[in-house]
């Protein structure tokens, strides 16, 4: 409706222009007609051209405000496509325990605050199906010198961590490449963590045809505490092949954590 708006304005303009020019030429003396001929006819003139170009300036500015609605109308369906294509899947977990319970050894302590081994979420990246099969939060109370050393952390301090249990297939008999360590998780406290190395057990990221692999991948949070967490957003890459073309696109599932 704006460039309407801004047409008829313009429009205005030109007509309150062109009464004042009439007034001005109603007011010449009678006694200087033959004197005034020529000015008149230039006057006339002058009014024509300003008329043409007011209508010229006018046109253009319509044609600037169909082109700038034009463009936000493809914004608004790009935006819409791409809100569409990552949308975020919800998935409900319950893994609330009714005692939390311990595993301990020499080096560490390790305390279990949730555990879901029955998420059962399945899903696609192009011809890759996952699944999401498990989901655990636990926290590591360091004892050991070589594990504070190797945490950069000090004997009794605690790390939080959370694990996800998933299985991948490749579901067509060509080779792709599916960069598991790359899913990242994005917590409700703020933290964007990627995957821990050295506590996960990561799959095999080429899949040569229609093979399966799975794996679990461990999270360490950086700020926060796994009492903390209510929900976990994982973002699951797409697959690619040896000419690094992509298939499918980003998947963005939500855990929701029910302590």
């Amino acid at each position: 409706m704006k460039k309407y708006w801004m047409a008829a304005l313009l429009g205005s303009m030109m007509v309150l222009g062109a009464c004042s020019s009439e007034d001005a030429q109603e007011e010449t003396d009678n006694t200087a007609e033959a004197e005034e001929a020529p000015e008149t006819e230039t006057a006339e003139e002058n009014e024509e051209a300003a008329e043409g170009s007011e209508t010229e300036e006018a046109e253009e500015a319509e044609e600037s405000s169909d082109e700038a609605a034009d463009e936000a109308v493809e914004t608004e369906e790009t935006s819409s496509e791409d809100s569409s294509s990552s949308a975020v899947v919800e998935v409900d977990t319950d893994g609330a325990l009714e005692e939390e319970y311990t595993e301990e050894n020499e080096e560490q302590k390790v305390t279990f605050v949730y555990q879901d081994t029955e998420v059962g979420h399945t899903g696609e990246v192009g011809p890759i199906e996952f699944s999401i099969d498990a989901v655990e939060l636990v926290s590591i109370e360091i004892k050991d010198e070589m594990m504070a050393a190797q945490w950069e952390r000090e004997v009794g301090d605690e790390i939080h961590a959370f694990a996800i249990a998933m299985g991948f297939e490749n579901t067509v008999d060509q080779d792709l490449d599916f960069f598991v360590p790359g899913i990242k998780a994005i917590t409700n406290t703020k933290e964007q963590l990627q995957t821990d190395y050295s506590m996960s057990e990561h799959p095999d990221t080429q899949f040569l045809g229609q093979v399966a692999h799975d794996g679990v991948l461990v999270y360490v949070l950086e700020k926060s505490t796994v009492q903390e967490l209510e929900t976990i957003e994982l973002r699951i890459p797409t697959a690619s092949d040896a000419d690094y073309v992509e298939y499918g696109e980003e998947q963005r599932v939500k855990l929701l954590i029910n302590q």
